[in-house]
Formats: C-alpha cells, structure tokens, sequence
C-alpha cells in the first residue's frame, strides 16, 4: 500500500503539471500485476521512482524511451563506471535527488488543503514533518493512523449527516 500510495501521488503531482488525467484503477492494476509476476521468480516489489520520475519530468521527457536510456546508463554505469562513482560524495548523489524532487514540492497544495480542511492541513504537516525527521514509511503509516483518528473523533462528535449531536 506504500508504494502504491507514493507511485499514485507522483503520478498525480505530475499529472498536474502535463495536464493528463491519472486512472487510479489502472495504477493499481498495474502495480499488482506487476508484483504478483514478479512475485514468481522472487523479484523484489515493484514501485515507481520518485526521484527518477522527478528527473525525467524536470528533463523534459515524454515517453518511455527515457526509461529504457536511464537503465542503459545505469547498466553501464555499474560495468564501466563504479571506480570512478565510489568517490563522489554521497552528499553530492543525494543533492541531484533532493533538487529533482523539490521539483515536486508545492507547498500550496498543502495550505490550500488546509484552508479547506484542517484535519487534513494537519495530517499532511505531520507526515510532512515525520518524512524529514524519520523514514517516509513510518511517516505514512502515522499519517494514516492519525488520519483515522481524526476522522473518527469528527464521527463521533457529529449526529447523522454531519448535524451536530444535540446532547440528552
């Protein structure tokens, strides 16, 4: 669920940017599909990149042959390449991560979510601050947790069909 959750939000914050529409069934279909395969020759799960998604957009690419150009160069990166690579600083590595995916960052988006619904506001600012401070995954599934919780405490303060419940 993660990483359906991660691959389905940057594919909507991409979409945003291109105008195309995102079909959540076909995501999901696609990635279970995908993992289920995969699952009979004992692949790892299959996910999309964040970053590499970040990067093809902000390079400008357009179809999937930039998938296909990334893996050759991965591919002979890792052949020819590696004496050369294991001296470059991770540090510089994760600053072509960090401003490929600030790419994708609108902090717009989550004050206007805000304005709109404050338990939302808040459950994006905590996972926000959770993904900075631990691992993304815990962040998300606190985010979820408390998402519940708060959902669950407006239920429950609030009669049917959203009425306020008229004390006895």
């Amino acid at each position: 669920m993660v990483s359906f959750a991660e691959t389905y939000s940057v594919g909507k914050t991409i979409s945003t940017g291109t105008k195309q529409k995102v079909d959540v069934n076909q995501e999901f279909i696609g990635q279970g599909l995908a993992n289920l395969v995969g699952s009979f020759f004992q692949s790892y799960p299959v996910s999309g990149s964040f970053s590499r998604t970040a990067i093809n957009f902000a390079s400008g690419a357009k179809t999937w042959v930039s998938s296909v150009v990334a893996t050759l160069g991965v591919i002979i990166a890792l052949l020819f390449l590696t004496p050369f690579i294991a001296h470059v600083p991770k540090a510089a590595l994760s600053a072509l991560v960090i401003s490929a995916v600030m790419l994708l960052f609108n902090p717009g988006q989550v004050f206007s979510l805000w304005k709109k619904n404050r338990h939302d506001g808040i459950v994006a600012f905590t996972v926000f601050a959770l993904a900075l401070l631990t691992k993304p995954d815990y962040a998300l599934l606190i985010g979820v947790v408390l998402s519940l919780v708060l959902f669950l405490w407006k239920t429950m303060h609030r009669g049917s069909f959203g009425s306020p419940r008229i004390p006895s």
